[in-house]
C-alpha cells in the first residue's frame, strides 16, 4: 500500500512481562475509501523490519502487511522533494 511519510519517532519500552520492544512510530497519509481527503495513521515497525535509507517526511513508501495488518516490510516507493529534514 502506497502511503506518504508526515513523520517518525523511535519508540523503545519494556512490557508488564519485561519483553523489551524497540522500533519505529511511522506517521502516514493515504488515500483510503469512504474519507474525504487523506485518512491518517501511525504505523509501529519493531526494529527487526528494515527500513530504508532516506525515510523522511514527505517520501512515499509502500508499506506490506501480514494477514493481522501488521507491517512487514517499508520500502521506498518515491523519495522526498522537502529539503532540511534528517534522515533518522
Amino acid at each position: 500500500m502506497i502511503m506518504t511519510l508526515v513523520g517518525r519517532k523511535k519508540y523503545s519500552f519494556t512490557s508488564e512481562q519485561g519483553q523489551l520492544y524497540e522500533g519505529d512510530s511511522l506517521y502516514v497519509n493515504y488515500v483510503a475509501e469512504g474519507v474525504l481527503g487523506m485518512m491518517a495513521d501511525k504505523l509501529s515497525v519493531r526494529n527487526t523490519i528494515p527500513l530504508p535509507d532516506g525515510l523522511v517526511p514527505g517520501s512515499e513508501i509502500d508499506v506490506s502487511f501480514d494477514m493481522r495488518g501488521k507491517p512487514i516490510s517499508v520500502t521506498l516507493a518515491k523519495a522526498a522533494k522537502a529539503a532540511g529534514f534528517p534522515a533518522k
